[in-house]
This record gives C-alpha cells, sequence and structure tokens, in this order.
C-alpha cells in the first residue's frame, strides 16, 4: 500500500469522513500533491487530525500541511 492507502487508512481510524480527494503532479520536477478534505468527528480539530497524520506522513517521507476551511470558500 502506497501514501493513498496509509493516510486515508489513517483519517479512517479517528473517525473522519473524507469529502473530497484530489491528486495531481505539479512543479518542475514534479511532485505529488493530494488534497482531502475531510470532516471531523466532534471535539476533534485540525491540530489533533495533524498530530494523527504526522507519523504516517514521516514514515513515507512526505510532507505534511493541515488546515481548516471556512465553509464560505468551499
Amino acid at each position: 500500500p502506497g501514501i493513498v492507502h496509509a493516510i486515508t487508512a489513517a483519517i479512517a481510524a479517528v473517525g473522519a469522513n473524507i469529502l473530497d480527494l484530489s491528486s495531481r503532479a505539479a512543479g518542475t520536477p514534479a511532485i505529488y500533491v493530494l488534497g482531502i478534505e475531510v470532516q471531523l468527528p466532534d471535539r476533534m480539530t485540525a491540530r489533533g487530525l495533524e498530530s494523527q497524520l504526522r507519523p504516517v506522513a514521516t514514515a513515507h517521507q512526505v510532507e505534511l500541511a493541515v488546515a481548516p476551511v471556512a465553509d464560505e470558500v468551499l
């Protein structure tokens, strides 16, 4: 299993729902970009999700950024 499997499994493990997922190659040289919109369970914050995903990102040697998005942006 690869990066997508590992990250989405970690998201599911904390009880979050994946609302949207996209991936693409960007830049020169090309890098793989994975964007995931999630609905967090009650009482979980973006920081809490990031702390759960950080070990997965480290194990797969990828950068990780987690940020809340306002509803009006969507």
